[in-house]
């Protein structure tokens, strides 16, 4: 939300332009550290609907950068439960961050899905099958990031404000409002 807040913010075109720029860069930088957590969220953000309504703003935005958001849309895509994602993680050397919604939906699947008992028996498959997705994300602990902290950043991150989705909508509409076909007709 703090992404799409962040766009839909700046009242010009060239501003809403420079901040899609920006994050589309960021999140390329992300997947770099292999932060795919953060990665996954600038792409929620670049994807709200507020956001992707902005046709003008999108088609300012350099092709080069286009690029490099699909392709970072198209490693972290849910098609196949994020086959193509999964893979890149497996060849992806620690430290890394991953994208913890595949792992709580995983543990849901495995928990919705698998009786705990079978007959008066414990369900050890289920068991076993919870124990991997942990045991993933334990292994994804082992190293740690060596960064050092910088006091101003971490206080601009631990106070990101944003819009809600009605506020976003409503920020989108003024900026380029519907049915408007000329560019000179935005701010």
């Amino acid at each position: 939300m703090w992404a799409a807040s962040l766009i839909m913010w700046q009242e010009r075109l060239k501003d809403r332009v420079a901040v899609v720029v920006r994050l589309i860069q960021i999140c390329k930088d992300l997947i770099d550290i292999h932060n795919f957590n953060s990665a996954m969220a600038i792409l929620a953000g670049l994807n709200n609907a507020s956001v992707t309504r902005l046709k003008f703003t999108w088609a300012e935005v350099p092709k080069a950068h286009k690029k490099i958001k699909e392709q970072a849309e198209s490693l972290l895509d849910t098609a196949g439960s994020y086959k193509s994602y999964r893979t890149a993680l497996k060849s992806t050397l620690p430290p890394l961050i991953p994208y913890l919604g595949i792992y709580l939906s995983d543990l849901t699947f495995i928990e919705d899905g698998n009786p705990n008992m079978l007959g008066p028996l414990i369900n050890f498959h289920k068991r076993r099958l919870v124990y991997r997705v942990i045991s993933e994300i334990q292994q994804c602990q082992q190293q740690a990031y060596i960064i050092t902290p910088i006091d101003q950043v971490q206080g601009v991150l631990k106070q990101l404000t944003y819009s809600n989705d009605k506020e976003l909508y409503e920020l989108s509409l003024i900026h380029e409002p519907r049915n408007v076909v000329d560019k000179a007709e935005i701010r």
